[in-house]
């Protein structure tokens, strides 16, 4: 493990290879809430997903960069079947099974893009059309926060997690940044905030990753995003897991070839009967059978290809 990110559990891919290695990284994430892979997308597709994501962009809402910061696209997998590829890269999805189990599927996807070079947004408290504002002033977030309110549990459980696949570097604060409160997804709910106004900036750390780096976080980890000062547009896609019996964040559109695709990949795109959501049959659950045997079938990301 190095630590070019203060206080941030960063992995090579290369060092989690074994089960042993994978358990030292789970064991970060217990402590901390998050851990970060290094260039766990090769460069040919960084540039084929922010092609993609610069593509629906101009398509979505033409020139959206030069009237708001953000662009959100939720279920962003449905508009492009390469991006299908994100769902069950194997190192992910390695980690995620031992996070949360085999009886899982994506339960929301999204793309956000962050302008370049935009002013602090902090006084607008809201956008049209779901694109929420960044600024210094931003509070932080849990993901599903409406569990807690929902269970009244000092510390909800985890029941989801969330992995960001960044496309644009962001090697300091400025960049558009995901900023985390590291560890706070462990802290009672009473304990989280000194009065109303919640968790802010200036309580938390940026997350500095290069292009192709991925951030596997606890939904319960208190975080939040920030200005996009930098020269560049910041792109990144959110692969949500959670339990099959969790309702999804959105009501996926799933592509018309996931009859062709593999078992797991059907598993992951919610196939399956509602009933077996609760009670779990193995005929349902391939990803099962997958753990057991510690590997994972062969996939896009493990080969670099032409973006």
């Amino acid at each position: 493990m190095t630590s070019a990110t203060p206080h941030i559990p960063r992995y090579d891919p290369s060092d989690l290879e074994t089960p042993e290695q994978l358990k030292v990284a789970i064991d970060d994430f217990e402590n901390w809430g998050l851990i970060l892979l290094s260039g766990r997308l090769s460069p040919q597709h960084v540039a084929r997903y922010r092609n993609i994501l610069e593509r629906l962009g101009s398509q979505i809402d033409p020139g959206w960069e030069t009237r708001h910061p953000d662009l959100v696209i939720n279920d962003v997998i449905s508009y492009d079947p390469q991006l299908v590829d994100l769902v069950d890269d194997p190192l992910v999805l390695s980690l995620v099974l031992r996070m949360l189990g085999d009886n899982i599927y994506v339960y929301m996807s999204e793309a956000i893009s962050r302008s370049a070079g935009n002013p602090d947004q902090s006084e607008d408290p809201a956008e049209p059309d779901g694109r929420n504002p960044t600024g210094a002033g931003l509070r932080f977030h849990q993901d599903s926060d409406g569990i807690e309110r929902d269970l009244k549990l000092p510390v909800a459980p985890r029941l989801s997690v969330k992995a960001g696949f960044y496309l644009t570097d962001a090697h300091h604060a400025g960049c558009g940044n995901t900023w985390v409160v590291p560890g706070s997804h462990r802290i009672p709910l009473a304990d989280q905030t000194d009065s109303a106004d919640g968790l802010h900036h200036d309580q938390g750390i940026p997350i500095l990753a290069s292009a192709g780096d991925v951030l596997i976080f606890d939904r319960r980890l208190w975080h939040g995003g920030s200005p996009n000062d930098s020269p560049n547009t910041r792109h990144a896609v959110f692969i949500g897991y959670a339990f099959r019996w969790l309702r999804p964040r959105f009501d996926t559109r799933l592509p018309d070839s996931i009859d062709s695709d593999s078992v797991l990949r059907q598993q992951l795109l919610g196939t399956g009967t509602t009933k077996g959501r609760y009670e779990a049959p193995d005929s349902e659950i391939p990803l099962k059978l997958t753990s057991q045997a510690h590997s994972l079938p062969a996939h896009p990301h493990q080969r670099a290809s032409a973006a």
